[in-house]
């Protein structure tokens, strides 16, 4: 066992045996070869003395240890919230250690380090992490207990054998593995590599969907929130632009900003990558599915709808396509639709044709239903399935919408009235809004997306302004030049989710006036196509 004391000279005296035996640790073959007589000789004190502070040379480590978990509890908790980096930040702070314990390695004399350290993370996260996360104790220490001890083993492996390597690498997959399990690994390969196989992705879409849904911010930005939605939203822009790195396409792009993925922490950050035309994208969309065609098979495959030109073809990967469905039933979820017990009726959630209808286990069971309205023009074809299927929340292209609403009313055919309805593409004006209404009902909600991004914006009811679904998405604001950042110009959207096939700073052609609030931006108002 070891003392204390609140004398000054006792804890010099202290410090004089603890740098004695640092120094043997390090000089010496082994542990055993090291004798307390040398440890006082070397700190210049008598073995009495010794004994005044401690019993054996084990307590010393013992001690050690303690001070070290003591100085990891403290810094967890002056940190805002839990990151895999604090974890190798406060490591840093203790590099000139390292040989010494990597010494003590070779001798099996890790043990007492590696319990408190593990106990330490182990009370950290029982007492900080899952707050408000509505799970039982069990489950709290079920989980408290398996990252303590993966944790704790992935820092000791760093600080015996990891500085040579990619640290970037080390904390992404340690942030992937605590994230995901194990499974989290590879889902973030390298664009163009062609034995990925995301058939087992596909089978789990639907359940993934609603496990993301779940984790998405589903109340209206507030005081409240805003702490909790910024973090995430700075989590994942860290988390994207890791996954660029290692997109050829984007890697040029880093090399020719000057910036590596570490200088991406918030969404500002953004401004310094350069932006992404639709030109662009096409031709690296279409690049990639000549050469890799079976990488593609499971994934999905949308089109824009060629309003402003050429439609633009777009992938998304099963995981990418779960986090662009949960988004969008969040969208559904803020003015009050519930989209597991409601029906959902669309264009391009369900693309492929054998998928209509209720089209797995979940949806027999009366959850996420939802159908794909015909790729056509023919407003009466429209409407016939719309009056068929009886939506609870109907979205397509407004130009579709409307007509459907134009054809309605001319031949005097009554539509079908949804809880909800939304129309995407363009923003709705005042002439839209009246038609609309008086064909499909009040239930209007003003979202703005893109097929390109997902649903990003919303207005929900009652509000004067314009909120971005800031933990899925950043839609920074450029000058009308695209030069640099501005309150009222150019919209550039991030999704913060596509990290297998990354849109990164894409110039949707929309102009917005913007304005920053407690670190998140709010949009006042959207002029659709104003650089088209």
């Amino acid at each position: 066992m070891y003392r204390t004391s609140s004398d000054r000279r006792f804890y010099k005296i202290k410090k004089d045996i603890r740098a004695a035996f640092v120094r043997l640790v390090l000089e010496k073959d082994h542990f055993t070869d090291i004798s307390i007589t040398e440890v006082s000789d070397l700190a210049d004190i008598n073995r009495k003395t010794f004994y005044l502070h401690y019993d054996s040379l084990d307590d010393i480590l013992t001690e050690y240890a303690d001070d070290l978990a003591e100085d990891l509890m403290q810094y967890l908790y002056q940190a805002s919230s839990f990151s895999t980096e604090n974890l190798f930040e406060w490591m840093d702070l203790h590099t000139e250690e390292h040989p010494f314990v990597r010494k003590l390695s070779t001798q099996d004399k890790l043990l007492v380090f590696d319990g408190k350290c593990r106990n330490t993370l182990y009370d950290y996260f029982q007492s900080c992490m899952f707050t408000g996360k509505n799970m039982s104790p069990v489950e709290i220490r079920t989980v408290s207990s398996y990252l303590s001890a993966g944790l704790t083993d992935v820092m000791k492996q760093w600080t015996l054998y990891g500085q040579a390597g990619d640290r970037e690498t080390v904390i992404r997959q340690t942030r992937e593995i605590m994230e995901k399990g194990l499974t989290g690994l590879a889902k973030k390969p390298a664009v163009g590599v062609p034995d990925r196989s995301y058939e087992a992705d596909a089978r789990m879409e639907h359940f993934n969907t609603m496990q993301n849904y779940l984790s998405l911010v589903r109340d209206p930005v507030s005081p409240k929130n805003v702490k909790q939605i910024t973090e995430v939203q700075s989590k994942r822009v860290r988390e994207l632009m890791e996954a660029a790195w290692n997109i050829p396409f984007y890697h040029e792009r880093f090399l020719r900003s000057g910036t590596r993925p570490s200088d991406y922490k918030k969404a500002d950050d953004l401004y310094r990558f350069p932006v992404l035309t639709k030109e662009e994208l096409r031709s690296w969309i279409r690049a990639e599915l000549e050469s890799s065609p079976d990488k593609f098979r499971s994934w999905h495959n949308y089109a824009t709808s060629g309003s402003t030109g050429a439609p633009l073809h777009l992938v998304f990967s099963p995981n990418e396509n779960a986090w662009l469905t949960a988004n969008w039933l969040r969208v559904l979820a803020m003015p009050g639709y519930n989209p597991f017990t409601g029906k959902t009726m669309s264009r391009t959630l369900l693309p492929r044709e054998h998928a209509r209808d209720l089209d797995s286990l979940v949806q027999r069971f009366g959850i996420l239903r939802r159908r794909s309205m015909s790729d056509t023009v023919d407003p009466k074809a429209l409407a016939e399935e719309i009056n068929l299927y009886r939506p609870d929340y109907l979205y397509n292209y407004m130009d579709i919408l409307l007509a459907i609403a134009r054809w309605a009313k001319e031949t005097g055919t009554g539509i079908w009235h949804p809880q909800y309805f939304a129309p995407t593409g363009y923003q709705v004006d005042g002439e839209a809004r009246e038609l609309l209404t008086s064909v499909f009902g009040g239930g209007l909600v003003d979202a703005y997306g893109l097929i390109e991004t997902g649903s990003c914006v919303i207005k929900l009811p009652g509000k004067k302004y314009y909120q971005i679904n800031s933990d899925t998405h950043v839609v920074n604001t450029y000058t009308p030049d695209l030069t640099g950042p501005s309150l009222s110009g150019q919209a550039v959207i991030t999704p913060l989710f596509k990290t297998e096939m990354p849109i990164i700073n894409y110039v949707s052609g929309d102009g917005m006036e913007s304005y920053i609030k407690q670190g998140i931006r709010f949009i006042r108002t959207i002029n659709s196509r104003a650089f088209s």
